[in-house]
């Protein structure tokens, strides 16, 4: 098939899934009911200057950081319970200098990092390698062909010590303050509490927050225009209503290159616009046209690559070899699960007498619409169907000296009529009315699996289900999701 260039994406990527921060921290909380994150921190310094031992509550995540960039997001430990133990100069009781030991109850600290979300890595793993995996999502995760699938992490990047160690934060428990914290001896001590902390959430300890994707291992076929091949993230921060604040997702396809640019995967406004949702899966505007525009090309003789943006429509026009100029535009319906194609088919038809005399020609431009509407079946899968409208038609005579003497638009109008009749006029709307569309056209959906919902799964094996769908006004196509855990 070949590929419709210069279409619009989403800020440079092809797909876009944002989960709002309440569905993370949701997630998070799941997880540390199952005891999959660990629930207690205990360290010391062999040379005793410091020591934790700690009761944890689940994390929580916060993507409105005031990072410029939005690409951070802020995780928060909080401390349940238990103590932290420090080393300080003081002075003994004869006024002498000497290291003092300071225990701090720690109910109602926590632990704050900063993670930025474009150094983090998706590393590939065998299932099977990770133990913490919980069961529910082990399940899910199986149903898939496993000759066909790895299943990738995307973690919060604490692999990166040295990152972690320069992005942290104790937040004392209210009230509370400890002139010791800023000395310098001190925060050495500290650095090494949060360096041992980092070390017990390494590898298949790492508290992650989206859970996994899934991926094709094998090539694409030449129509699986769905399967991400390039991946990164961004975050919009949502100040009026932080939990409504989206981690995205964001996908690249066919071997496109993830963008570099600063800017890339940012967006204007939240995907999420509404608290009865908990997740957007966006589909850029090139993707949808990808589908929908190659079968209409074919039948009026065009190329996908003939289609050109014009504002938020898509389409196409020029002569055939019999001088019928068509033109073909698709205008994404703003709020309804629906893109319209438009054709018009416009040529001069001329007229003769009964002598064989010519008396003028008409102008002739003929209509048709068909309406792309997606939806969902029962078991919640995308679908397509096409709704197809009657051929209507103009005419405009032009009668010649000739024909204003002899009086006969009627004869003008029976000559565009008879054209408008012949097979070789309307015949391709015949074909277009008689095919079955939406088989024509679901077939790269079904060469790209395209079950939407098989894409992400969220950390504890919660499985989200469409709510609504839509096309938007820049004509991207917006599917909005709710979780059942």
């Amino acid at each position: 098939m070949n590929e419709l260039n210069g279409l619009r994406g989403l800020s440079g990527y092809d797909l876009v899934y944002a989960v709002s921060q309440r569905t993370i921290n949701n997630q998070l909380e799941l997880l540390s009911a199952l005891s999959v994150l660990p629930t207690s921190w205990t360290a010391a310094d062999p040379e005793g200057f410091w020591a934790i031992d700690l009761k944890v509550g689940a994390p929580a995540v916060n993507a409105v950081t005031g990072n410029a960039g939005a690409r951070a997001l802020n995780v928060t430990f909080p401390f349940t319970g238990g103590t932290m133990t420090y080393s300080s100069l003081g002075r003994d009781g004869g006024g002498k200098p000497s290291v003092v030991k300071n225990t701090i109850p720690m109910a109602g600290w926590g632990l704050k990092v900063s993670v930025n979300m474009s150094l983090a890595e998706i590393a590939q793993a065998d299932i099977a390698a990770h133990k913490l995996i919980p069961d529910a999502v082990k399940r899910q995760l199986t149903a898939f062909t496993v000759d066909m699938y790895d299943i990738r992490h995307l973690f919060l990047d604490f692999e990166d010590a040295d990152l972690i160690l320069d992005s942290y934060e104790f937040v004392p428990a209210a009230g509370v303050k400890i002139a010791d914290l800023v000395s310098p001896n001190v925060i050495t001590q500290l650095r090494a509490v949060v360096q041992s902390v980092i070390e017990t959430l390494r590898g298949s300890n790492n508290p992650f927050i989206l859970g996994y994707t899934a991926t094709n291992k094998k090539a694409p076929t030449v129509d699986a225009m769905f399967i991400p091949t390039g991946s990164s993230y961004s975050i919009f921060a949502d100040g009026s209503d932080p939990g409504r604040s989206s981690l995205n997702f964001l996908s690249e396809t066919k071997g496109r290159p993830v963008p570099t640019d600063a800017r890339s995967g940012l967006f204007d406004a939240n995907w999420l616009n509404s608290d009865q949702v908990q997740g957007a899966y966006v589909i850029a505007q090139r993707l949808v046209m990808g589908l929908l525009v190659p079968p209409v090309a074919q039948l009026f003789g065009f190329q996908p690559q003939n289609f050109k943006q014009s504002g938020n429509s898509v389409t196409a026009s020029g002569p055939d070899q019999s001088g019928r100029f068509t033109t073909i535009t698709f205008v994404p319906v703003a709020g309804a699960p629906k893109y319209s194609c438009q054709i018009r088919v416009a040529f001069r038809v001329d007229a003769d007498d009964m002598a064989g005399s010519n008396i003028g020609y008409a102008d002739v431009q003929m209509f048709w619409n068909a309406d792309f509407v997606f939806g969902f079946d029962r078991a919640d899968n995308l679908t397509l169907n096409v709704e197809n409208s009657t051929t209507s038609h103009q005419v405009q005579e032009h009668p010649n000296a000739l024909g204003e003497f002899e009086g006969v638009l009627a004869m003008i109008a029976d000559a565009a009529l008879s054209a408008i009749t012949n097979n070789s006029v309307n015949g391709v709307f015949e074909q277009m009315a008689n095919q079955a569309w939406p088989k024509v056209i679901s077939a790269p959906l079904e060469a790209s699996g395209m079950n939407l919902k098989s894409r992400i799964v969220l950390a504890a094996g919660s499985e989200f289900l469409f709510k609504d769908i839509a096309a938007t006004e820049q004509g991207h196509l917006k599917l909005t999701t709710t979780i059942r855990n």
